[in-house]
């Protein structure tokens, strides 16, 4: 039986596998307006906002965004990704998971997606009724790595941060749940286990359907020589 008194996820590449769509309808919005972007900057989407991927064109590669109107980028990216929504799956495990622990223990979630598209992926996968909390895009000042969704998340739950848990698949998720004094199960759903541990993860899960990982993660002692022991051991 876990020690944490609830659960945090991010949207994206912890319950839904959507960062390959994410990335394939950001490509749609470069070709469609003609910008010329290197397909392997994994790195650069994932988990970020919309206006944080233009915020790193204008800082990184100014050259590349001269000229284009962002609003229309953005907007473009965001229809994309809506008109694509039937093509996403679920994270293997991750309906079994939310439904075995609702009712258990709060279950929050929190993601850098807008309201109005989580409201979709919430219908499309029948867990409106799921979730204790959710902090979205518009409940923010600060996009992560700044922790304050996880903040937030944790102060709706009345916990202690290192009472919850927080399934996060990117660095900048981790970083955040990290910096608001939460626990991290890092979901090797685009980056490895290594790449999640370096990252600040204390556990790594392949999926929901990992047995292993999650027992580790659930059964450690939050903030104690047990959870620290498992970061080394996995």
């Amino acid at each position: 039986m876990t020690q944490f008194k609830a659960f945090v996820f991010d949207l994206d590449g912890v319950l839904i596998d959507s960062e390959p769509l994410h990335h394939s309808t950001w490509l749609q919005a470069f070709e469609a307006m003609e910008m010329d972007f290197d397909t392997e900057r994994h790195d650069v989407l994932q988990g970020r906002r919309a206006e944080q991927v233009v915020e790193w064109f204008e800082r990184e590669r100014p050259g590349v965004i001269d000229g284009v109107d962002v609003e229309r980028l953005v907007v473009l990216k965001r229809q994309y990704f809506r008109e694509r929504m039937g093509e996403l799956t679920a994270i293997r495990g991750a309906d079994a998971f939310l439904r075995s622990h609702k009712g258990h223990r709060p279950l929050g979630l929190v993601t850098s997606a807008g309201l109005k598209t989580v409201g979709q992926l919430m219908l499309l996968f029948k867990w409106r009724n799921i979730f204790d909390a959710l902090v979205g895009a518009e409940h923010v000042t600060l996009a992560k790595p700044d922790p304050e969704c996880f903040i937030k998340a944790v102060q709706r739950f009345r916990i202690r941060p290192a009472e919850c848990l927080v399934f996060e698949d990117s660095p900048v998720g981790i970083e955040a749940a990290r910096s608001a004094g939460c626990a991290v199960c890092g979901v090797a759903s685009l980056l490895s286990a290594r790449e999640l541990r370096s990252a600040g993860a204390q556990w790594t899960i392949r999926d929901f359907t990992d047995a292993t990982g999650l027992d580790q993660a659930l059964s450690a002692r939050r903030g104690g020589l047990a959870g620290l022991m498992q970061r080394f051991v996995r």
